[in-house]
């Protein structure tokens, strides 16, 4: 199973285009860690209500108001999770004929079960208000530690 983000919120579309080129956030994931506070269609509706006030051309101040009358921090909305599927030494490692290389991937490996997380069941309960409530299964959270899911890589069930 494979767990696209297809949020017109989150992952694509008008209102994420506006937000991100507005330049209110530090970086891009900022924004998209942020959760729901009203549904999305209610949030899409006041997007569409705050384009239509600024004429198609919101300025900073616009989009500051919209996000904070519609969203929040996000908690952090995932589990430690152990990966079912890990290998301390699985097969590929005896292909690698470099004992350099080899061992660059060993480490690697030794770190894998430290950066599994899981959606927690509550965020699966309301999958609209994040977009990490989207994949079910446990991920490999590759980015700064947060321990969001828009850097994670899905690593089994």
């Amino acid at each position: 199973m494979y767990c696209a983000c297809k949020s017109p919120i989150f992952c694509q579309g008008d209102l994420l285009r506006v937000v991100q080129m507005v330049g209110i956030f530090k970086d891009s994931k900022t924004f998209v860690d942020m959760s729901l506070v009203r549904t999305m269609e209610k949030t899409l509706n006041n997007f569409e209500i705050m384009m239509t006030r600024t004429g198609g051309s919101p300025n900073k101040n616009d989009v500051v108001e919209f996000i904070q009358k519609n969203f929040q921090a996000s908690h952090n909305e995932l589990d430690n999770w152990y990966p079912t599927d890990y290998q301390v030494n699985p097969p590929f490692l005896r292909k690698i004929k470099d004992v350099r290389i080899r061992a660059i991937a060993k480490k690697l490996l030794d770190i894998w079960p430290n950066l599994g997380r899981k959606i927690k069941p509550e965020v699966m309960q309301n999958p609209s208000s994040t977009p990490s409530s989207r994949c079910p299964m446990g991920l490999s959270c590759l980015g700064g530690g947060s321990g969001k899911s828009t850097t994670g890589t899905r690593t089994g069930s």
